[in-house]
């Protein structure tokens, strides 16, 4: 008797499985909706490896797929924690720097600078 509720459940569970792929309507009970944890533990679930889910086992599409978006990523932090604030220091320095050098143009405007020669 417990055998045969067991492979009733699955069948369901199954037929449900089949609508759900499909385009049930919305008023549809499914009969997994209440399913609790305990009842799917006979349920098999699909396995990947390690190494298939990095790449290195299966098709090398995957693995250069994976390559690829590693050094990209890598790139991305590369730029944003090296060249931005290098790239502003720079621009802060330089901003300084033009300051300074606005200042000395307006001493050498007002009649400050001597140009000596080198015998």
């Amino acid at each position: 008797e417990r055998e045969r509720e067991r492979e009733q459940d699955r069948r369901d569970r199954e037929e449900a499985m089949m609508r759900m792929m499909g385009d049930p309507p919305l008023d549809a009970e499914l009969p997994h909706m209440g399913m609790r944890v305990e009842d799917n533990v006979d349920m098999p679930l699909e396995e990947m490896s390690f190494a298939e889910l990095v790449g290195l086992k299966g098709p090398l599409s995957a693995l250069v797929e994976n390559a690829v978006t590693v050094l990209a990523c890598n790139t991305l932090l590369m730029v944003l924690s090296t060249l931005v604030p290098f790239t502003l220091g720079r621009a802060a320095l330089a901003a300084v720097g033009y300051l300074e050098v606005s200042s000395a143009v307006r001493a050498a405007a007002v009649g400050g600078f001597r140009v000596v020669q080198m015998a």
